[in-house]
């Protein structure tokens, strides 16, 4: 489960973040999570709820939001999207000549702090 550390580098990223904007209760952290980025939204939720106890996020919610994969076709030159990493057809040409443009990524979009 590498969703333990991912919650780690969060907590960790939004504390030093907090601490720089002299807060010192984090209420709130919104993340982006693609599809392409092999995590569990909800062992990602599960690891956030019990990581946070005893840090400045004991409080906090974590929003999390879900992004599709981009794909560019090789074949076709089309951009389409996918939810899943299984689904690399294109739906034009139907090539599997696919590269992804984006969706791989996790990002922390908002930190809400006081």
């Amino acid at each position: 489960m590498h969703e333990a550390s991912i919650v780690q580098e969060i907590i960790d990223i939004t504390t030093e973040q907090a601490k720089q904007n002299n807060a010192h209760k984090i209420l709130e952290v919104e993340i982006t999570v693609g599809a392409g980025a092999m995590i569990e939204t909800d062992l990602l939720a599960s690891a956030f709820d019990v990581m946070k106890n005893e840090t400045m996020l004991e409080e906090a919610i974590l929003k999390i939001n879900k992004a599709n994969l981009k794909l560019h076709c090789l074949n076709c030159g089309k951009i389409f999207e996918s939810d899943r990493m299984i689904s690399m057809e294109c739906p034009y040409c139907h090539s599997f000549e696919t590269v992804i443009e984006s969706g791989r990524e996790m990002l922390i979009n908002k930190i809400i702090a006081e």
